[in-house]
């Protein structure tokens, strides 16, 4: 079943209904034995065929559609199992609405920065398939049951918002825990049931048979509880859980563990078939592999031992997933754990005891300072990417040790060490692969966002995107490439598609210094690096007083021109000293006014005599870039013209000239 769920993202017919195939035949080795699972594999293939793979639907002559999920600008509709994405935010419709409507419907592209969140990946994670544009819509008087969850009138609380409805966009808690890696503690899971459940037993019936028996009651509200929150698997999981375990109680069975995950996943998988792709399976995946070895342990020594273990397993996905590590998690947990906990008894109660909802604000702005205290102490590690290769070496290593301390009792901490060299040497060959200098320009649309590396001293002219595009590519991209301190950020000009995302890369890296146009600092020195800043101010028009910057490294020569126009070009040809530092010709040119006529004079082109030349720009509504004029005339004088057209980012490496499109590293 998890090679069947695997073919979702696989374009090629022949490939899926190869493995189909192969996994058939794996049953019918032991055919005596496994025809139970055939019967349940089949059925479960031809639902992931019709629903997925041919994405036939049974209701789509129906052109009513139920609301399933509502933020601020969009919503998500659902008919069948596909879902639609529609451009209307939370304060026109409500999740549990029916409506009515008429559009078209056009098929979700793909397009966008790997190291950025990519919006169109996370809806088709979800199954949405479609957008419905050109809207025409009517609500129905009927209303699903979600909708009278969703608009009780205890939701006016925050805290009841975060984890009663896990609803956690801009909770300002939500994020603070996502600050500290531990965000998924949100998630109602076993961290909360499990205790819960186990107190209730213990304290309140006390082993009372009658309540194991109609425990069943408990387990169906839970259920209905996660049908209304529309099934999050980390619920679902621990509600399979304790509906096996009731099973086993009542009717004397008794499965082996590796039986009962098997049975919650297969019922996971038929529900959400798709959740195999996300951080949450794979964090699963890993915790049963690799703690299963070391879980009884009890003595304080052990439980030392236990937690340097935990973060040994989890760090390498952290890295992955966060391009971090987080040091300190499982000891924030400790803390954070049992505020969660007893909020989520209150909740439980405030619903039958509505005047007690005051208690909540205090608990709700307790946790919020103490999530800020932890933020202060908080000590992570900006890793940047690693390759799977590597996740996987990792964990087949760590699996081994594992078993021989276990089995010969070598010395922990010898296996520690060399699980944690493991981890540092990983860190340190991605810094030596980045030592290389290059310019990267960023794919920000119509905006302008290049980054120069020297031997991992980094550079950034203009930080801005265009409409439309993620304002934290900047930011995401040198988290992924573990980035820590930025030695100088250039501001052309005072347009936002040149400067969007400043704020957030001064707010989340060690910044230099940031030199605007109005600063007037015409000369920089750092090691090999000369940066050359050419001024004009009080133009009628912003984009003439860009700066005009000439980076010399060596007997290489980098020209950044902003926004300039081809009236800005030629005063430059007449200013002696920009001609002499311009010399025989440039190797590299970025564009000026993301190839716009108005910029990109034969004149100052033939001049410069450019080898390379970058445009950051896309063809987009009434934002037409670049020119055909503009590629003309570089054609004519022979510069290899790369553009990013709100696909491509591309990477130009200083020593070898060579240009390359960026893709997500494998190794």
């Amino acid at each position: 079943m998890f090679l069947g769920c695997l073919t979702l993202k696989i374009d090629s017919v022949v490939i899926t209904y190869t493995i189909y195939l192969l996994t058939i035949l794996l049953y019918l080795t032991d055919i005596k034995k496994s025809y139970k699972f055939l019967i349940i594999y089949l059925i479960f293939i031809i639902y992931i065929i019709i629903a997925y793979k041919l994405e036939k639907n049974l209701l789509e002559n129906f052109n009513i559609f139920y609301v399933y999920d509502v933020k601020q600008n969009y919503s998500l509709l659902s008919k069948g199992t596909q879902r639609y994405l529609i451009w209307i935010g939370g304060s026109e419709i409500s999740i549990g609405e029916y409506i009515k409507l008429e559009g078209g419907f056009e098929k979700l592209s793909n397009n966008g920065n790997f190291w950025d969140f990519n919006f169109n990946d996370y809806l088709n994670d979800k199954n949405v398939k479609f957008v419905i544009n050109d809207l025409v819509w009517q609500k129905y008087d009927f209303k699903g049951l979600r909708y009278f969850f969703y608009n009780l009138s205890i939701r006016q609380n925050k805290l009841v918002d975060l984890l009663l409805f896990q609803i956690k966009t801009d909770n300002p808690v939500y994020l603070l825990m996502n600050q500290l890696g531990n965000g998924y503690l949100i998630n109602i899971s076993g961290f909360y049931l499990f205790p819960l459940s186990w107190f209730i037993q213990k304290y309140v019936f006390k082993h009372n048979k009658t309540y194991i028996k109609w425990k069943i009651i408990l387990i169906i509200l839970l259920f209905f509880y996660c049908y209304l929150l529309r099934f999050p698997v980390v619920m679902l999981k621990v509600n399979f859980y304790l509906l096996i375990r009731w099973f086993e109680q009542n009717y004397h069975l008794k499965l082996k563990k590796y039986s009962r995950l098997s049975i919650i996943w297969i019922c996971i998988l038929i529900i959400n078939p798709l959740y195999i792709f996300s951080p949450g399976f794979i964090y699963s995946l890993i915790a049963v592999i690799s703690l299963k070895q070391f879980q009884n342990n009890r003595t304080l020594i052990k439980i030392l031992k236990n937690f340097l273990l935990l973060n040994l397993v989890f760090i390498p996905l952290q890295m992955y997933f966060d391009y971090r590590i987080y040091w300190l998690l499982e000891i924030f947990k400790i803390f954070i754990f049992p505020i969660l906990f007893l909020s989520y008894l209150l909740i439980m109660i405030t619903i039958i005891l509505p005047f007690l909802i005051s208690f909540l604000d205090i608990l709700y702005n307790c946790l919020k300072y103490l999530l800020l205290f932890l933020n202060q102490i908080n000590i992570s590690t900006r890793t940047g990417y690693i390759g799977i290769v590597f996740i996987i070496l990792y964990y087949s290593m760590l699996n081994i040790f594992i078993r021989i301390i276990f089995i010969n009792y070598i010395k922990e901490i010898f296996f520690i060490l060399i699980m944690l060299c493991s981890l540092f040497t990983s860190i340190a060959f991605h810094k030596i692969s980045n030592f290389n200098p290059s310019i990267v320009m960023l794919n920000g649309g119509n905006g302008n966002s290049f980054v120069l590396n020297y031997k991992n001293q980094y550079f950034i002219l203009d930080a801005g995107v265009g409409t439309g595009h993620n304002k934290n590519t900047l930011k995401n991209y040198l988290n992924y490439y573990g980035v820590n301190q930025i030695n100088t950020i250039f501001i052309s000009h005072n347009h936002v598609d040149h400067s969007n995302m400043l704020d957030d890369v001064i707010n989340t890296f060690e910044v230099k210094q940031v030199i605007e146009n109005r600063d007037l600092i015409t000369h920089l020195q750092i090691a090999e690096l000369s940066f050359d800043i050419f001024y004009e101010l009080n133009n009628k028009d912003e984009n003439d007083n860009s700066q005009v910057i000439i980076i010399t490294y060596l007997e290489d020569k980098f020209l950044f021109m902003g926004d300039s126009s081809k009236a800005r070009e030629a005063r430059l040809l007449n200013n002696r000293q920009f001609r002499k530092l311009i010399g025989e010709g440039i190797d590299f040119l970025q564009v000026g006014h993301h190839g716009s006529k108005t910029s990109s004079g034969a004149k100052f082109i033939e001049f410069l005599n450019p080898k390379t030349c970058f445009i950051s720009a896309e063809n987009r509504k009434n934002r037409r870039f670049p020119n055909f004029q503009t590629l003309e005339t570089l054609k004519k004088y022979q510069c290899n013209t790369y553009i990013s057209d709100s696909k491509y980012n591309f990477k130009y490496n200083i020593n070898s000239k060579r240009v390359i499109n960026i893709k997500k590293e494998f190794f």
